[in-house]
């Protein structure tokens, strides 16, 4: 059974409900209780790839919350410690006419590009401080929601700069060949470009 929680993180709590009845997988884990490596212990994939309140029922503050890749929406994860320009990433992306569908400010300063769902599974290049969370069939990626406060991260949390166009995920055309492009473009390193 899920706790009472209030303000902002209803709020958060909220549009992960919203995510779940578009169908797209959201989870909640709670912080790792080994302390080593990971932060949070993520869910089986069994779990990641079903579309259920159930699974993010036992959030509470603390807890990660995330969102599977691959299944509605894609991400490019902008990360300016490792040289990404936000600002540049946006306007690519306009440029090549993908939409940006919704957008979280990340608490390193970076952000998180919500665009739709192209097929084209999750890389990452740290090198250009952008990575591509997407999905295939069994190999799908995640990245957190709002909600989502980082102990790595200065405890800083997750925010919405705008939250998800969900309206617009059934009318869209593909952009499968934009954002193929847009990767080819900006990413050079060959991990990416053998999944193009």
């Amino acid at each position: 059974m899920g706790i009472l929680v209030s303000g902002l993180w209803e709020q958060h709590l909220s549009v992960a409900h919203e995510l779940v009845s578009a169908g797209i997988p959201v989870f909640a884990a709670p912080p790792s209780s080994t302390g080593a490596q990971t932060e949070f212990e993520l869910p089986a994939n069994r779990l990641w790839m079903s579309a259920s309140d159930s699974n993010i029922d036992d959030w509470r503050p603390g807890w990660a919350l995330g969102m599977v890749t691959g299944c509605g929406f894609d991400a490019v994860d902008v990360d300016v410690q490792h040289g990404g320009s936000v600002d540049a990433e946006q306007a690519l992306l306009m440029k090549l006419g993908i939409p940006i569908l919704a957008q979280v400010s990340t608490p390193s300063g970076g952000a998180h590009f919500y665009v739709p769902t192209c097929g084209i599974s999750s890389s990452m290049n740290r090198a250009r401080g952008v990575d591509f969370r997407g999905g295939l069939e069994g190999r799908h990626g995640f990245v957190y929601l709002p909600g989502t406060r980082r102990r790595r991260r200065t405890r800083k949390t997750y925010s919405w700069t705008q939250t998800p166009r969900l309206d617009a995920l059934g009318g869209l055309q593909s952009v499968a060949g934009q954002l193929r492009c847009y990767l080819s473009r900006q990413l050079t390193d060959d991990t990416w470009r053998t999944n193009l």
